[in-house]
């Protein structure tokens, strides 16, 4: 493969391009013989080969899977997904690495950023290999003719039960391998006993990985009705091993998303659809509603020639947790939890999208609260900051659920609501104040505590978000300088005049 032109995202480099050449593993001699013994190389496609890869690059999620062996002056890929060429120069080949190392798997979060492939034609140019994944397929004599690699065009890592499933998966590579080189070595056994016992062998080792795999596995018939499961997944429902046969999957998907777990189910069924993916969410047996991934494949059973799906289930709800709390924590405020200033602006720009509409109106209020600063310097700011934390619990009972609350910072709340008219604007205003009314208890404290709003309306679609907010803050300081607790409504004329009213 010879590099082409650089894709968008991929670094561009002043290194002329020049793959970094693996060292020869000290048993390169030995190793080469076995990798001749099993005679494979340069062999037609076979069905346990391509399952695997198959299997992993689902397992990866990399569009990239190979079993890829590793010959005196080239890699030749035995099986693989997303990538046509049969080999590739041993020279430029990630693999050729991986096998120094026949004890652990050989990771490359980001090959730009890695000096010994940075300027790597496979890098550079096709496949734009990116990250790098390769474990290495080590038969019973400890050497490692080859990887099970899985590749993708984004730099990324594998998570712990990624990992544990593609070395289970290697690991029936390499007994095949291991059986090709017995029967090499052993030509005085009849080819078909030869292919029996390694029939048997294939079969004895798939079910051990079945059994003890890291992921849940689950064959389906075509309505959803478990055919056969693994320990890991009859454990991730909470049913035990011995009685999950028979179940439908559907019994464990949250009712959101039935329909669309049926659609699939009966898109692959009638082989519209080969494979499918996506998130979910389970509900166990237990009523604990967990998130899993969900990678299925469509294959027909040869000895019934019905369609049977193949899923592999993940549970990442620990994953989706910290991926909401991060996004949690980009649009929220870490004080008191409301919304903070980018979140109320999204939802500004939503309101100007649908601004206009008959009988809508927008109102801004915007509060301040009075005297803040002299509970700082009187009590300090920690229970200045469990003040403005009792607050923004009360602003939050006051109103609806679809309302927002956000805090622009110090002791100023913004809430953005529909209502029908400014007078039911001024309503939500009197409301906000009278959850202020009584006192707030803090360290045996009692601290009355009043805040000044400004309300702003929009009744025609016809002002600028972001000049809302401004017209609601100016009524706000006109609050708090004629009367402090004061509710001021900021309204234009049809001259553009300003009057306020309380």
């Amino acid at each position: 493969m010879q590099p082409s032109t650089t894709p968008p995202g991929n670094p561009e480099s002043h290194t002329p391009p020049g793959a970094v050449p693996a060292a020869l593993p000290a048993d390169e001699t030995e190793r080469l013989a076995e990798l001749h013994e099993a005679d494979i190389v340069d062999t037609e496609a076979e069905e346990i080969f391509d399952r695997v890869v198959q299997l992993a690059s689902q397992i990866a999620g990399t569009p990239i899977a190979l079993v890829s062996l590793v010959d005196e002056d080239r890699q030749w890929f035995k099986a693989a997904v997303g990538l046509e060429a049969p080999q590739t120069p041993r020279d430029e080949a990630f693999c050729s690495h991986a096998i120094l190392d026949p004890g652990s798997i050989f990771e490359v979060e980001d090959a730009t950023l890695d000096p010994r492939f940075a300027t790597n034609p496979l890098v550079l140019g096709e496949p734009f290999v990116r990250f790098y994944a390769g474990v290495p397929l080590v038969t019973t004599s400890g050497r490692a003719l080859g990887t099970l690699c899985v590749i993708d065009h984004v730099p990324r890592q594998l998570d712990d039960g990624q990992k544990r499933a593609l070395e289970s998966l290697a690991l029936l590579v390499a007994g095949q391998l291991d059986l090709r080189i017995l029967a090499t070595r052993h030509t005085h056994a009849s080819s078909g006993l030869a292919r029996a016992e390694s029939e048997v062998s294939t079969l004895s080792q798939f079910f051990t990985i079945f059994q003890s795999a890291a992921v849940g596995i689950v064959m389906l018939d075509g309505d959803g009705t478990i055919l056969k499961a693994n320990p890991t997944y009859a454990q991730l429902v909470g049913i035990g091993p011995g009685d999950i046969q028979g179940h439908n999957v559907l019994e464990f998907t949250h009712a959101d998303e039935v329909d669309l777990t049926v659609a699939a189910l009966e898109e692959m069924a009638s082989g519209r659809m080969q494979h499918w993916r996506f998130e979910k969410r389970y509900v166990r047996v237990d009523g604990q509603v967990i998130w899993v991934s969900v990678s299925s494949s469509c294959v027909v059973d040869e000895t019934t020639s019905r369609s049977v799906v193949i899923s592999l289930i993940h549970d990442i709800t620990e994953q989706v947790a910290q991926r909401d709390a991060l996004a949690h924590s980009a649009t929220h405020d870490p004080l008191t939890g409301v919304a903070n200033r980018a979140l109320l602006e999204s939802r500004l720009q939503a309101v100007d999208r649908r601004a206009g509409r008959p009988n809508h109106c927008v109102a801004l209020l915007y509060l301040d609260v009075d005297g803040f600063k002299g509970v700082n310097d009187t009590y300090g700011h920690n229970l200045g900051d469990r003040l403005l934390q009792d607050i923004a619990f009360r602003i939050q009972g006051a109103l609806r659920p679809e309302d927002l609350v956000a805090r622009l910072g110090g002791d100023e709340f913004v809430v953005l609501c529909e209502v029908g008219s400014s007078d039911e604007a001024l309503l939500v205003g009197r409301r906000l104040q009278d959850a202020m009314a009584e006192p707030f208890v803090l360290d045996r404290s009692q601290l009355a505590i009043s805040c000044s709003v400004g309300v702003a309306v929009d009744a025609m679609g016809e002002v600028a978000s972001m000049d809302l907010l401004a017209r609601a803050d100016r009524a706000m300081y006109r609050a708090k300088h004629a009367h402090r607790g004061d509710v001021v409504l900021d309204r234009q004329d049809d001259q553009g005049t300003l009057t306020g009213s309380g």
